[in-house]
């Protein structure tokens, strides 16, 4: 028999009849109250206003005792066809979003969410009463379609996975945030002068810029370079005390730049990588589980001896903020000079034409492409795109990951000959011409005459192979799509805002977006890019 359907003030009213008969206390009706505020007429329609208040009433029992101070974390099941996820812990920055992005990563269907956070009191035994000292509990309740038996324990088992890193990063936040403070103290202090001083107090901004919350410090590490007798690097891993890793980093088995052991110092490309300048941005090899899914952020801050080589490194791993990707590249340091830099070499006259288009193709150029690219790379592929403006036509522009790792790659079409067939072709060309796989897409829309696709084609270290660019843009501009599919967007994708870059894939790849851009959503992430 159809249910009838169930308003907003039936739910309310189901829910305090069936707390009636519970101790009336101050935590209780906080509860009540949230719960109430959350209840959605349209959600969970199958459920009766009772049956609704009764799974309820069991969620607030499940919370009435949780031993120790981890979370308690329990999956049972209900008529008709629904599983409740519950959760009671303390309450902690990125709860929800690491406890949902658990869910979508598992392939789970949500039907509805409730998160009221109350403040209890438990004795001893875990067990909630009044009076006492009160704490922030983070109380979640997601409801699902049937997960399964041959589920429920990956399920049970990534959610508290997840909890624990949360934990762990943000009990470890104040000591990261001071091993920051203390690395922008030690590069503001090295002896430079001249050109190096100048990148020196850069770098320092760029460290202090990133304190000042624009990083969710997730982990650190602090690594020393093993040196042989006679000054040389020695052939070993960097070395560093696991016991003295943070956040997510405490496990050292998680590596940062290598799927198994970190690199040793004397490899081809930890050796390539020693001359680089003293703040390097890469992605690291450690999947986040806390706030956002994706690969973290890597930021490596040399440290130097006494005879000016580099003696070791700090490592922080997390994610940008998203003021970090919505801030006008200006205003970020170490990317603004590198823009600075790149528009001085291009020697486009100041207000001309080209001067403002070269601005305009950096400031739109994806943001992680800003901090990865070298200036020389930076400066080829932006006089590169300038010439497209003009001669529009299929191009490709590629920068290969340092480590190996990967391949960033972006595809230039012109924008009347782009929908979402040629993208997928030229996306199926790029991962048979590495040897690889398509990790992630994003197109990219703007009022000039080209489209952009940034493609990251993820492959294994030293085992792929290097393509034809030549050969590969002219299959590309020979291909045809199967056509527009009749969407908002020349893509076929849903089109996200234009001033809220998309968080459910990784942010190693968000897109720019001037008022003018139509940046899309990006697609069902691969499960790596490694």
């Amino acid at each position: 028999m159809t249910q009838a359907p169930r308003t907003h003030a039936a739910a309310v009213k189901a829910l305090k009849a069936a707390f009636a008969e519970i101790a009336d206390g101050p935590a209780t009706q906080a509860f009540v109250e949230q719960v109430g505020r959350d209840l959605a007429p349209d959600e969970l329609p199958e459920l009766s206003a009772e049956a609704l208040a009764d799974a309820l009433v069991a969620f607030w029992t499940f919370g009435a005792q949780r031993k120790g101070t981890g979370p308690a974390v329990r999956l049972t099941s209900m008529e008709p066809g629904l599983d409740r996820l519950e959760i009671v812990q303390p309450d902690a920055p990125f709860l929800v979003d690491s406890v949902m992005g658990e869910i979508a990563e598992q392939g789970l269907s949500v039907r509805a969410m409730f998160h009221p956070v109350v403040e209890v009191a438990r004795d001893r035994k875990g067990v909630r009463v009044e009076g006492g000292t009160p704490h922030r509990e983070s109380m979640i309740l997601v409801m699902l379609e049937r997960v399964g038996a041959d589920r429920e324990a990956a399920l049970i088992e990534g959610v508290r996975a997840a909890l624990g890193d949360v934990r762990a990063a943000v009990d470890d936040f104040p000591a990261m945030l001071a091993l920051m403070g203390r690395t922008i103290t030690e590069v503001k202090a090295l002896p430079l002068t001249g050109k190096e001083a100048a990148r020196r107090d850069e770098d320092a901004a760029f460290l202090a810029w990133l304190k000042d919350e624009h990083f969710v410090y997730l982990g650190a590490r602090v690594y020393e370079y093993p040196r042989l007798p006679n000054g040389d690097y020695a052939k070993e891993e960097p070395l560093y005390q696991p016991q003295d890793g943070l956040g997510v980093l405490r496990d050292p088995a998680r590596t940062v730049l290598r799927r198994t052991s970190e690199p040793a110092v004397l490899s081809a490309q930890i050796r390539n990588r020693l001359a680089d300048p003293m703040v390097v941005v890469a992605k690291s090899n450690v999947r986040s589980r806390v706030h956002r899914r994706g690969y973290m952020d890597y930021v490596g801050v040399k440290r130097y001896g006494a005879d000016g080589k580099p003696s070791g490194e700090i490592r922080f791993v997390g994610l940008f903020t998203s003021e970090a990707y919505d801030q006008p590249v200006a205003e970020v340091p170490m990317i603004r000079a590198k823009v600075d830099r790149v528009l001085a070499r291009a020697h486009a006259m100041p207000g001309s034409h080209n001067a403002k288009r070269l601005k305009n193709i950096l400031e739109n150029h994806p943001r992680d492409e800003l901090f990865q690219t070298t200036e020389d790379e930076l400066k080829d592929l932006a006089l590169g795109v300038l010439h497209l403006y003009d001669r529009p036509r299929v191009r490709l522009f590629e920068r290969r990951d340092p480590y190996d790792r990967f391949a960033a790659v972006l595809m230039y079409v012109p924008r009347e000959r782009y929908d979402s067939g040629l993208r997928a072709r030229a996306g199926a060309m790029l991962a048979e011409a590495y040897g690889g796989r398509v990790s992630a897409y994003y197109p990219y829309f703007s009022d000039t005459p080209l489209a952009r696709v940034y493609f990251i084609i993820g492959f294994t270290p030293g085992d792929h192979r290097v393509p034809n660019f030549k050969a590969l843009e002219a299959q590309i501009a020979a291909a045809r799509g199967p056509g527009k599919t009749g969407s908002a967007t020349p893509c076929g994708c849903q089109a996200a805002p234009a001033t809220r870059s998309p968080t459910s894939w990784p942010a190693m790849a968000r897109p720019s977006r001037p008022a003018t851009a139509i940046a899309t959503t990006p697609p069902r992430p691969c499960p790596t890019w490694r």
